[in-house]
């Protein structure tokens, strides 16, 4: 059983509010616009409340479930785009952490000099949003 078919069971059962009945035989009813047309007798009185809202709570369920998995697509987007942004930002770390980067530094001719912090500082702005 998949989504689809809890869905494609809704449409198809009679339409309306359905209602338990309590009777000698209980019975649930849908108001057709004229009347109350029985569309189901129950064997046991305990299953009346879960069958004459099922259709209803099984929409609700349906919905909710909808929102859960948009809510999950946007969370694995946002996820994606923090895990870029780390990479982003441990590949910079690392350029810096570089020893060969750091040779010449006492005669100022280091790659470190020459950046200037200019590296650290457009990353920064990429993560922060500034460059789009």
């Amino acid at each position: 059983m998949n989504l689809n078919e809890i869905k494609e069971a809704l449409s198809k059962a009679t339409p309306g509010t359905w209602k338990g009945k309590h009777a000698i035989k209980p019975y649930i009813t849908v108001f057709t616009g004229v009347a109350d047309e029985v569309i189901a007798t129950v064997e046991m009185r305990n299953n009346l409340q879960l069958l004459s809202n099922a259709p209803e709570w099984l929409a609700s369920l349906v919905s909710q479930l909808e929102t859960a998995k948009d809510v999950e697509h946007e969370l694995i987007k946002m996820c994606d785009d923090y895990k870029r942004q780390l990479e982003e930002a441990q590949k910079t770390l690392e350029w810096y952490a570089a020893d060969y980067n750091w040779d010449g530094i006492l005669h100022g001719t280091s790659e470190i000099h020459v950046d200037g912090g200019d590296r650290a500082r457009e990353t920064l702005k990429r993560l922060r949003g500034e460059n789009q």
